[in-house]
């Protein structure tokens, strides 16, 4: 068995057009895994609805869901971390981390202004 995470507060991002990669991926990977589960980390209640609506046409893989609060992350047990935008924070203890980068231009040109340093390394 596979034990995915990721963070559920991409859930409010799920109904945009930037979370449609994610909203595609998620059922996808566990009907074509079928001993792979799911850890979703939401931040509060409405959170958690919103990422349960991802599998509400996909009966059978419901039960391969779990959506837990954030304050759990760090002690959760993965074999694999998904971050879905960017940045790879907070670093689990064990397992593997994937991550998603959509732009490197923040890497690539860190803003030149003094006032935009926290910005700057917050994309190294």
């Amino acid at each position: 068995m596979v034990r995915w995470a990721t963070f559920g507060q991409v859930a409010e991002r799920l109904r945009t057009r930037r979370g449609g990669h994610v909203r595609a991926i998620l059922p996808r990977l566990l009907e074509q895994r079928p001993g792979t589960r799911l850890a979703l980390f939401v931040r509060n209640r409405k959170h958690a609805e919103s990422a349960a609506m991802i599998f509400t046409d996909c009966p059978g893989l419901r039960d391969r869901v779990d959506i837990r609060p954030i304050r759990q992350f760090s002690r959760f047990d993965a074999d694999v971390f998904w971050y879905p935008w960017n940045v790879a924070s907070p670093l689990p203890r064990r397992g593997a981390v994937v991550v998603t980068v959509h732009d490197v231009a923040p890497l690539a040109f860190p803003d030149p202004r003094a006032l935009q340093t926290f910005k700057n390394l917050r994309w190294r």
